[in-house]
């Protein structure tokens, strides 16, 4: 696999997005380009949120591809470390108990 496809592109992103949430910055944002007075999407654009570049990666489409290519790269590495057919995310069955006492 080429580290600049998939599923390696991903994981790259992730890492840069955790650190822009971990480690955030102070940064002022500002639209691009021009605005006509007089354009008719004036209003829906003035509503339009500025949004910093993590939080433009926060969608539905890119948590599902990261779901999918960190699940990708687990396999290849439980397939590579010979543990044998064991499901990678097979969880035993276990089971605990607990009493909640009240004290007065």
């Amino acid at each position: 696999m080429n580290d600049a496809e998939r599923p390696f592109q991903t994981i790259k992103k992730l890492i840069d997005f955790r650190n822009d949430v971990a480690h955030g910055k102070t940064i002022f944002l500002k639209t691009a380009g021009e605005i006509r007075i007089m354009d008719s999407k004036l209003d829906d654009y003035m509503h339009e949120p500025l949004e910093a570049e993590w939080e433009k990666y926060c969608t539905l489409k890119n948590a599902k591809r990261a779901r999918e290519d960190v699940e990708s790269i687990m396999r290849e590495f439980h397939k590579a470390s010979n543990m044998g057919d064991e499901d990678l995310f097979f969880t035993p069955a276990w089971s605990s108990e607990a009493t909640l006492i009240h004290e007065e």
